[in-house]
């Protein structure tokens, strides 16, 4: 009888403490992945305000708007940005690209990636590891499309995700020897 309430002592306590785990690196990660996201948009919403310029007066005070949590928009936060951008005309004919800000793209798959929007007909979206934004041009002589490389913020994601599981296994493996522990020594 005391090996059975032993049992379930240690099943029911590790079943609250798998769920109190679950949750908290659910939340962690949702938390990240969601900050992360928030962060791209704001970068490529202000890269295609500007029609891939950094404004060069950044408001300083956009981190109190946005949160304590979200890193400042300033000009090392530019400069950090890696992206392109490609200017189509009103009868959705490429006239123009700017690979300067990123290596990895060449002036070719820039067009690519941008016939590849263009047949798409979305406004935002991502194709591979880039994030983009197609907006009016200011002279409202076509459209300017905004492509962000975003596999530094996938990668950094998915370190934290692969942290957090870990630590999260080990504590609950040591939750488990906590538990049993104090479980012997109830019975006694």
């Amino acid at each position: 009888m005391i090996k059975t309430l032993q049992r379930k002592f240690i099943i029911t306590a590790m079943a609250a403490i798998s769920i109190l785990i679950l949750v908290l690196l659910g939340t962690i990660n949702v938390g990240n992945v969601w900050m992360t996201g928030r962060q791209t948009e704001r970068t490529l919403a202000m890269l295609a305000e500007n029609e891939g310029d950094f404004p060069p007066q950044m408001d300083f005070r956009e981190k109190e708007r946005t949160g304590f949590l979200a890193p400042p928009m300033n000009e090392d936060t530019a400069m950090a940005a890696r992206y392109f951008l490609v200017r189509v005309d009103t009868d959705g004919e490429i006239v123009y690209k700017d690979v300067g800000k990123i290596a990895s793209v060449t002036e070719a798959e820039a067009g690519e990636f941008a016939q590849k929007v263009i047949e798409t007909g979305k406004k935002s979206g991502r194709i591979q590891q880039l994030a983009y934004s197609v907006t009016d041009s200011n002279d409202g002589r076509g459209t300017v499309m905004v492509f962000l490389d975003v596999s530094n913020q996938f990668y950094g994601i998915l370190r934290i995700l692969v942290i957090s599981v870990a630590i999260g296994v080990i504590c609950w493996i040591c939750m488990l020897f906590l538990v049993i522990l104090l479980s012997k020594r109830a019975r006694l």
